[in-house]
């Protein structure tokens, strides 16, 4: 039931980055940050999904304790009325939180794709060799003259 309000409310945050992405393509100099919305839509989707999953997983084990037969009865019902719980109101709230957090992951990771292609790898400088370290070493016993 939770998802007649969540799912609706999803889809007009994506249609509305959507429009955003349109707008930032239209403006020449907010181009480069299309790329950032994009990934923060994908990271909403992602994280909307896990978060769900989570709670969904979360509001079944209740359920599964209140199973037990060797639980007294109060436990049980307890349970069962958590299970609920976690099943109606934890979806509104892991939704929210999965948007946020997966939209922040994005930014984060479009970030640093873009900073990862604009700087060079300072890792993997090549330097040349001194022109000593050429020379072979010994004690020169083995030239021929």
């Amino acid at each position: 039931m939770p998802y007649f309000f969540i799912l609706p409310a999803y889809v007009l945050l994506v249609l509305g980055l959507t429009v955003a992405v349109i707008i930032f393509l239209l403006v020449r100099e907010w181009r480069p940050a299309k790329s950032y919305i994009v990934a923060g839509t994908i990271g909403t989707f992602l994280g909307i999904v896990l978060a769900n999953i989570l709670v969904t997983v979360l509001g079944v084990l209740p359920f599964l304790f209140a199973r037990v037969p060797s639980l007294p009865e109060p436990l049980r019902k307890g349970a069962g009325i958590l299970g609920l719980g976690i099943l109606m109101i934890g979806p509104f709230i892991a939704s929210v939180v999965g948007v946020l957090l997966g939209f922040g992951v994005g930014l984060y990771y479009a970030y640093r794709r873009r900073h990862a292609k604009s700087e060079p790898n300072h890792a993997v400088e090549q330097t040349r060799a001194p022109e000593s370290a050429a020379q072979p070493v010994g004690n020169g016993a083995s030239k021929k003259y």
